[in-house]
């Protein structure tokens, strides 16, 4: 996260950055989705974006509140010195940022997975969710945290580090293929790790009746007595789009921020010289 940026900056470039993300992956969060539930699949445009203004919704505000949050744990954490995280910094701020964004991330979902399900448009599921007890309103809230702080130590810890390493490695090398290899193996290490804690979150977001799927305990058992498997499906899909998103994400969090906020990046190149001069 830039560290050259004020919070709220840095939450202007998460809803640039996650409107322009989801407006193009879109199509795999339907797909996955249905896998995860066992639905049949559809390849109708007029199904596969169902659900996207409220996923614009839910990425944007996400995205803005990862990246306000990872930039004030940066800050925290440096405590105003004048050097770049560490690793292990990097990382860490990131699942704490992404943790937190559940509380935005489960509620915005949950309307999502409702209109991808049953259809109509977000006013009428919104209406309907309201019409059950309030807290079916952050149905899946832990298991939303728990995938939310690994996907997000992924692209603002993980790809950040691996790509800086591959650059050092591989001087000669062009800065977008780093990206791409980064991006590649932060979602694989993501998607491992974070699967089954969003497959148990959709499967109770898709059942707000509670039919199936009770707490984030009773969806776990329910799911293990098809087999360990049965946490992993959708990977295929989740996996396509988390390469996507880590390798945009990190080039449009490094691209948009001077992009958005020129005189940020101008006054902190002429840093050093006024320093100088003031010596």
């Amino acid at each position: 996260m830039s560290q050259s940026l004020s919070e709220g900056e840095n939450a202007m470039v998460g809803i640039a950055a996650g409107i322009a993300d989801i407006s193009c992956i879109q199509w795999a969060y339907y797909l996955k989705n249905a896998r995860q539930q066992s639905l049949p699949l559809s390849f109708n445009p007029r199904v596969l974006y169902r659900g996207y203004t409220a996923n614009c919704a839910n990425v944007a505000a996400g995205t803005s509140f990862q990246f306000a949050m990872a930039g004030a744990l940066n800050k925290l954490v440096l405590q105003g010195e004048r050097r770049e995280l560490r690793d292990a910094e990097k990382v860490g701020t990131g699942f704490l940022a992404g943790f937190s964004s559940g509380i935005v991330a489960a509620p915005m979902e949950l309307v999502m997975t409702q209109q991808q399900n049953k259809g109509g448009s977000i006013l009428r599921n919104v209406k309907t969710l309201l019409g059950h007890p309030p807290t079916t309103l952050f149905r899946g809230f832990f298991p939303t945290c728990m995938r939310e702080g690994l996907f997000t130590a992924s692209y603002l810890g993980v790809a950040p580090v691996l790509r800086a390493k591959l650059a050092t490695a591989f001087p000669g090398t062009n800065e977008e293929v780093h990206r791409i290899l980064a991006a590649t193996a932060g979602a694989a290490c993501s998607g491992i790790l974070s699967h089954p804690f969003d497959t148990a979150k959709t499967c109770m977001q898709g059942d707000i009746e509670r039919s199936k799927f009770g707490s984030f305990g009773q969806t776990c058992r329910e799911l293990s007595k098809s087999g360990g498997a049965a946490f992993y499906r959708g990977l295929e899909f989740r996996f396509l789009r988390q390469v996507w998103q880590v390798w945009v994400l990190d080039l449009l969090r490094v691209k948009l921020s001077p992009m958005m906020f020129p005189y940020r990046f101008r006054a902190e190149a002429n840093l050093p010289r006024q320093e100088l001069a003031m010596a």
